[in-house]
């Protein structure tokens, strides 16, 4: 406000606003989906699903642990890679 305009404080609400929604959508879903060995994409839908399923903030700390886990299960289980039988 040391300006008087409105400018300037509008311009750090810009500055803010896109530098969180990167942050949100871009930079944590690339890092969490390097260290867990899942895709950036499936990293931000599992947080999503899982804050609607689970409700709130439970439910986004439980979603990328669970899908990790998930993905195990399923890569053990059910996507085996198949023998040759030759």
């Amino acid at each position: 406000m040391q300006f008087g305009d409105w400018w300037h404080p509008l311009g750090v609400l810009a500055v803010f606003a896109v530098v969180q929604t990167l942050e949100g959508l871009v930079i944590s879903p690339k890092i969490m989906g390097d260290r867990v060995g899942l895709h950036p994409l499936s990293i931000i839908i599992a947080v999503m699903v899982g804050t609607t399923l689970l409700g709130g903030l439970l439910g986004g700390i439980l979603a990328i642990p669970l899908t990790a886990a998930l993905r195990v299960l399923m890569f053990r289980y059910v996507w085996k890679k198949r023998e040759d039988r030759n």
